[in-house]
């Protein structure tokens, strides 16, 4: 034959419900991690190559139910208009009252004003209120600039703050000059949000260890991250994987890996949880 195509793989991992932790059982959700794969065919040539790996996509998706879980959250301002306007804290009370205990720049009221991305918000307490406050130099409004507070950074995570998917306004414009002066006029919103306290058992698959840039044909390992997001140290779990032949349509191999170890809150480690033989189709 003198085409000969490589087949296209996907390759599912989850972590099943039954998480341990000091050999005691929880019925913790289970998390899924799919790796697309591209639905396209890659041609060997005249006689084959024998060294063409098998691609796998880079994109992947996951999920998770806590992506954050020691008191940091994502704070990313974008859009609208006059950037330079535009300057947030957080305190412990609202309307800017209490304690500040982050705010954009040195901390010095309009220091450092300007849009954020992914700014990454530390020290907070998980399961306690705090209250994000957007203020502008001119007090008219954030025009249309829009925030959001995630537990992740990417956009992924939780959303915990983003004023309803409003720009901040509070109808009024009191400023007597484009000095950064009085807080209490040119706040424009403040709203209330709460970091998630993690759960005991939560663990999820990160990603595709390897292989990384294509199966090789013969025997390959699949290797994947697994990550305790629970404040429990976890000592087992059972990992289900699954590759499927997209090309074909079908299953080419699946198993579960009971996994045993120990894995603090935040750890991750690489795990080989099975292995299958791939070759071009005749």
């Amino acid at each position: 034959m003198k085409l000969k195509f490589l087949t296209i793989f996907m390759v599912t991992m989850f972590l099943t419900a039954g998480l341990y932790a000091q050999k005691q059982v929880s019925t913790a959700e289970a998390f899924a991690k799919k790796v697309e794969m591209k639905k396209e065919k890659q041609q060997f040539g005249e006689k084959g190559d024998p060294n063409q790996k098998y691609p796998i996509s880079s994109g992947t998706s996951y999920s998770t139910k806590f992506n954050n879980s020691k008191g940091t959250v994502y704070l990313t301002t974008s859009g609208g208009s006059y950037a330079t306007e535009k300057w947030v804290d957080i305190t412990t009370e609202v309307d800017g009252a209490g304690t500040v205990v982050w705010a954009q720049g040195d901390g010095t009221y309009g220091n450092g004003a300007g849009l954020l991305t992914d700014e990454p918000i530390t020290g907070l307490t998980d399961g306690v209120t705090y209250y994000i406050n957007c203020y502008d130099k001119y007090d008219d409004s954030w025009d249309n600039t829009l925030y959001e507070v995630r537990t992740a950074s990417g956009g992924a995570g939780v959303l915990l703050a983003n004023n309803g998917g409003n720009t901040p306004n509070d109808g009024n414009d009191e400023d007597a000059t484009s000095a950064w002066e009085d807080r209490d006029l040119e706040r424009e919103s403040s709203e209330a949000f709460t970091p998630p306290v993690p759960a005991a058992l939560d663990a999820t698959i990160t990603g595709i260890s390897a292989p990384v840039d294509g199966f090789e044909p013969g025997t390959t390992d699949i290797t994947a991250n697994l990550l305790n997001n629970g404040t429990t140290t976890m000592t087992a779990c059972d990992i289900n994987y699954n590759v499927y032949d997209v090309t074909n349509g079908a299953n080419v191999t699946s198993g579960t890996l009971p996994w045993t170890g120990s894995l603090d809150l935040g750890v991750s480690e690489d795990v080989v949880v099975g292995n299958f033989t791939s070759r071009p189709l005749k």
